[in-house]
């Protein structure tokens, strides 16, 4: 009898411990939260190990936002408070019930949208969370005259591509590119600068990410007379190297390549859990794209061969001319843009020269040259832009 009876308890001891294990191992990971701040929000990106069910609650007095994750356990650390920005204050996590809770503790009222990104090169599964000031007023919708504006400087946008959760291209040596290229626009903002009549304005001054329409927005938004983008290329093949330039097509690619490069590009909005029917208010800016591209990417081909031009002093050119794809960043709406691959970080060699500062100025040297010859010629923009409110 003694017997049946610890026969019995050692089954359910068994049998206890294999739920608990399976519970374990069937609870979803919370391995780091990060965050990103950009001028109009904070991003908090929860990196776990599966998929997760879980529930978002905005609470006021204080302002808070609980997030529960179901059957979830939490291995990371807390990001420091000094990396949270302006919107938040600080993060706490607890038990609750059967969930892992965390409270994101807030120095302003806000507003919030969530989502889950799946797996990708870098990153696993990903629970996302955009917080936004809630008293942030909406910019009227702009409505585009052409005008000539004589009495302001020659404004030139630099966008370094990709940021925050979009890496871009990772090097042989682990170089991000979302990295490299902010490094490169910032040492061209300060070149061009120095240039008398020259002003130039960054697409975004730090680690995080803008949706690839937001890039073009602010450019047409500021009235700008360029805009470049500027990014680092990689290539499966590791000898691959040399410096390219391209410009904006409505007619087709000038080459496989063209047409790979712009739809990896094109897709940056994915990677970084960017939706563009978020960002329909520029549909207004795009009616005039049909009447003004014609002689915008006429004038971008003239630019992107000046570029190449003053680059071919600098190191190997890839490719013989410029080349053209449907890159949706340089869709500008009548401002010449050029796209410029600074190197091939995906090849060893190339990638030590671009993380050096003196490779770094003869770059920024050659493309700022290439500006200053493009203001002499067209010293008046592409006609300018003047925005008035509806």
């Amino acid at each position: 009898m003694q017997l049946a009876i610890r026969h019995k308890l050692s089954i359910t001891a068994i049998a206890i411990w294999l739920v608990l294990f399976a519970a374990n191992v069937l609870a979803a990971n919370i391995s780091d939260i990060r965050a990103w701040n950009a001028p109009d929000h904070t991003r908090i990106v929860f990196d776990i190990s599966s998929p997760v069910e879980y529930e978002l609650i905005p609470l006021k007095n204080p302002d808070k936002i609980v997030v529960d994750i179901k059957n979830g356990k939490f291995t990371g650390t807390l990001p420091k408070k000094s990396a949270l920005g302006k919107l938040v204050s600080g993060i706490r996590v607890g038990k609750h019930s059967d969930k892992i809770r965390f409270v994101i503790d807030l120095k302003v009222e806000a507003k919030q949208k969530h989502f889950s990104l799946r797996p990708n090169e870098l990153y696993g599964d990903r629970l996302v969370i955009d917080i936004f000031p809630h008293s942030a007023k909406e910019q009227p919708r702009q409505k585009i005259i052409k005008s000539r504006d004589r009495n302001r400087d020659f404004l030139i946008i630099v966008d370094a591509g990709h940021g925050g959760e979009d890496p871009g291209a990772i090097g042989a040596k682990r170089t991000y590119e979302k990295k490299l290229v902010l490094e490169v626009s910032k040492r061209l903002q300060k070149a061009l600068n120095a240039e008398p009549g020259i002003r130039v304005d960054l697409t975004r001054k730090s680690d995080y990410y803008i949706p690839l329409r937001k890039r073009t927005k602010i450019a047409i938004e500021k009235r700008a007379d360029l805009f470049i983008s500027i990014h680092a290329d990689a290539a499966r093949n590791r000898s691959a190297n040399g410096i390219s330039v391209f410009a904006l097509s409505d007619s087709g690619e000038t080459s496989e390549r063209a047409r790979v490069l712009a739809n990896k590009e094109n897709s940056s909005d994915v990677f970084a859990g960017e939706n563009l029917a978020d960002l329909d208010d520029v549909s207004v800016l795009r009616t005039i794209v049909d009447l003004t591209q014609d002689g915008t990417i006429l004038r971008s081909l003239d630019l992107g061969e000046m570029v190449r031009r003053k680059l071919s002093r600098v190191g190997k050119l890839h490719g013989h001319a410029v080349e053209q794809a449907g890159f949706v960043v340089l869709k500008t709406a009548g401002i010449p843009s050029i796209l410029v691959e600074i190197g091939f970080i995906s090849n060893p060699r190339e990638e030590q020269k671009l993380l050096s500062g003196s490779y770094q100025k003869k770059i920024v040297k050659g493309i700022k040259d290439a500006v200053v010859q493009y203001a002499r010629k067209y010293p008046w923009g592409q006609d300018s832009w003047r925005t008035a409110s509806n």
